[in-house]
């Protein structure tokens, strides 16, 4: 095939006829040659003449720019033909932020009021004290007196079993441990203190429903009254034969020793009742035993 003033490049085949389309695309020309490039949107193979070879693409697609949102696309293969894609720019997709879920305050639990624990609050004064424990149950002396301590010169109890007279216990916050003889107490005691100014003793525990209190006959018994209620003398000691009994009053500083004796009138008795928290200085005819119910 000859190209003269206008050459065809033909896209067409030997294998498949096709309908021919021209495109003018571009133009190449000079003195003696004038090529414009156009494209035939079919056939294949190879075409030859006596001056030129041309080589067609089977199933070349019509040659131009498709373009479509974030592509651009150039068709076809020949020179350059390619596809370009634009990457698009994406378009954020706003991210919902999280509503916070409220978050229940919780409700705080009430703490139990403490309820204040059985016990018993005994008022001690400056010089002698004559005093018990109405709580049952065995204790240090020190860690009974344990708030006191400071104020404390001595304390002394008695121990009435040791024949023949009764033996006195002392508790000295000053001495060697090894030179005290007393070291605990407990309900049926009766405790006789010195201090050198007013304090106060929380004694912890509960009173005993029923307790037994061993009395010797000829000798002083210090006991202790373990009872919140105040009764008589005779209703306290009926169960033993005594001839007196004494209790200390600290706050009645010119006649602090208060007395009875059951074989005196009974307005000569300044003693008149047992009382919780106090201690008592008994003397019995015999042994016996005294019982304080509550």
């Amino acid at each position: 095939m000859r190209y003269r003033r206008k050459g065809l490049l033909l896209l067409g085949g030997a294998l498949v006829s096709s309908v021919a389309f021209v495109a003018l695309v571009a133009a190449q020309q000079s003195d003696d040659f004038d090529l414009s490039w156009n494209v035939m949107g079919g056939g294949g193979g190879e075409s030859i003449s006596s001056d030129y070879s041309s080589h067609v693409t089977i199933g070349q697609p019509i040659v131009g720019i498709s373009e479509g949102d974030g592509v651009r696309l150039n068709v076809g293969f020949w020179p350059g033909i390619g596809a370009n894609f634009t990457s698009p720019t994406p378009t954020p997709t706003p991210t919902a932020s999280p509503t916070p879920t409220a978050s229940a305050t919780p409700s705080p639990t009430a703490s139990p009021t403490p309820t204040p624990g059985p016990g018993f609050s005994l008022t001690l004064h400056p010089g002698w004290n004559l005093v018990s424990k109405p709580t049952g149950g065995s204790v240090e002396v020190e860690t009974l007196l344990i708030s006191i301590l400071e104020a404390l010169s001595i304390a002394w109890a008695r121990d009435a079993s040791v024949a023949p007279d009764g033996e006195w216990l002392s508790f000295d916050p000053t001495a060697p441990p090894a030179l005290n003889t007393l070291d605990e107490i407990d309900e049926t005691i009766g405790l006789l203190l010195f201090l050198q100014e007013e304090r106060t003793i929380n004694v912890p525990g509960d009173v005993p429903e029923t307790t037994s209190i061993s009395v010797y006959g000829n000798r002083w018994n210090l006991i202790g009254y373990p009872s919140l209620t105040e009764r008589s003398v005779p209703s306290v000691l009926s169960g033993v034969q005594y001839s007196v009994v004494c209790a200390y009053d600290a706050e009645d500083v010119d006649d602090p020793w208060k007395c009875y004796d059951p074989n005196v009138p009974e307005f000569l008795n300044d003693l008149l009742e047992f009382e919780a928290g106090k201690g008592y200085l008994l003397l019995p005819t015999a042994d016996g035993t005294i019982t304080i119910e509550n």
